[in-house]
């Protein structure tokens, strides 16, 4: 016996009501359900916040004392930078300092330098200290 072909099914024409009815829904639904410009730039830039720990620990430098001129002022560059992009307020960074400092310039430290009131005082006196070698020897002989 023969086999019959499948008629195919047609739905009936849909009028202007009903088809602009149904545009609108999937408009809808896009909207609804897609993030906005803001949305998606927030979520961005959440993923791109590195955390920070507020503390000079993994800061891979120390200054012993024994840097001078252009040293010097590339470690103080360098502390500064590392400070600003980590988030440490300048009154824990003066609480921190000793932690980046060895030798000659850990001992100046705790002789004379933590006198210092403020971040910018304590960099300051570290630099008229350590970046002229002359007055270090002088300091250092005394």
């Amino acid at each position: 016996m023969p086999r019959r072909r499948a008629r195919p099914v047609v739905s009936p024409p849909e009028t202007d009501a009903e088809s602009s009815v149904q545009e609108e829904s999937d408009h809808a639904e896009d909207v609804d359900s897609s993030p906005t410009m803001e949305e998606l730039l927030r979520a961005i830039a959440s993923g791109m916040r590195a955390p920070t720990d507020q503390t000079f620990g993994r800061f891979g430098r120390c200054c012993t004392g024994a840097e001078t001129g252009p040293q010097l002022d590339g470690f103080l560059d360098a502390l500064t930078s590392f400070k600003e992009q980590q988030g440490i307020s300048d009154e824990n960074a003066l609480k921190q300092l000793s932690q980046v400092l060895g030798e000659t310039a850990l001992t100046w430290w705790m002789t004379v330098g933590r006198t210092s009131r403020t971040w910018t005082e304590a960099l300051e006196a570290l630099r008229e200290t350590f970046h002229d070698t002359v007055l270090l020897e002088k300091i250092l002989e005394t």
